[in-house]
């Protein structure tokens, strides 16, 4: 038990620089790792090569739009399109169901009223 305080605040330090050490170590192998994997895999070289090509397009185009804005537009229109269809039949369905309930009231309206012509006559 003869540690001293400051022989415990040296091994500590000297631990933390040794763990810091090798979290770097193990960090740059994982990192270099990663990178031979992802230039090995041929996904990852073809989504590469797409983003070039739509690079080099867009340079091409320098103004006008490109094919994948082109698409992407296209999409939210009929996106939008949809959601508008959707809606009108929502309302369309809200509205035959009120004209349901206006034609029972009106039906019930007519049979009170002659119930009460009956009960009027009948008297």
């Amino acid at each position: 038990m003869g540690y001293s305080r400051d022989d415990k605040r040296y091994t500590e330090k000297k631990n933390k620089s040794e763990r810091a050490r090798r979290k770097k170590e193990d960090t740059a192998r994982l990192r270099s790792l990663v990178d031979l994997t992802l230039s090995l895999d041929p996904r990852i070289k073809r989504i590469k090569q797409e983003e070039k090509e739509m690079r080099e397009a867009k340079k091409k185009n320098k103004g006008g739009i490109s094919a994948a804005e082109a698409k992407a537009k296209a999409e939210e229109e009929k996106r939008k399109a949809e959601e508008e269809a959707k809606r009108k039949e929502e309302e369309d369905k809200v509205a035959r169901a009120e004209a349901k309930k206006a034609k029972a009231a009106a039906a019930n309206a007519a049979k009170k009223a002659r119930r009460q012509q009956r009960a009027a006559d009948g008297s």
